[in-house]
């Protein structure tokens, strides 16, 4: 079998890549919709994160951005990871802005399951395999789940 060498940063890619596509989904889409604003250096660890235990489609809305935020959900969309929306903030502010642009966007009204979260918010699932669709199975009958907060810091 012949031997293919990979240059160190492609291998690096590549395995970004692996981590962002998640395991093959067969059935419901789910769908997180989260605005963001100077997220950068949290976006790649989220996004691996819920992709890993099951969500299929992200909708992610940026404004103001000015440390790369909005460039690298652009680039995450080219490679068709996420659906980027750089939001027009109306006045009733950022994050209602952009639910109630969700409702016009495909990847809302394709969704079978939507979940609205932020970036620093990490979905954290204690029965069967830890993923949404058990989740969803414990609840066959629900249209909607819903999830409270636990904090973890000192403020």
């Amino acid at each position: 079998m012949p031997t293919t060498f990979v240059e160190k940063d492609q291998l690096h890619g590549l395995e970004i890549d692996a981590m962002l596509r998640g395991p093959d989904e067969i059935g419901a889409k789910k769908l997180i919709i989260s605005t963001m604003k100077d997220e950068a250096p949290y976006i790649l660890e989220w996004l691996a994160y819920h992709r890993a235990i099951g969500f299929t489609d992200f909708l992610i809305y940026t404004n103001d951005c000015s440390d790369g935020t909005d460039l690298l959900l652009d680039r995450l969309e080219q490679n068709k990871h996420v659906t980027h929306v750089r939001n027009v903030v109306l006045k009733r502010g950022p994050h209602k802005s952009a639910l109630k642009n969700a409702k016009e966007q495909s990847a809302y009204h394709s969704a079978d399951w939507v979940y609205v979260t932020d970036v620093d918010e990490f979905l954290n699932i204690k029965i069967g395999d830890g993923r949404v669709d058990d989740l969803i199975a414990r609840f066959p009958e629900a249209n909607a789940i819903p999830v409270t907060w636990r904090l973890f810091s000192n403020n």
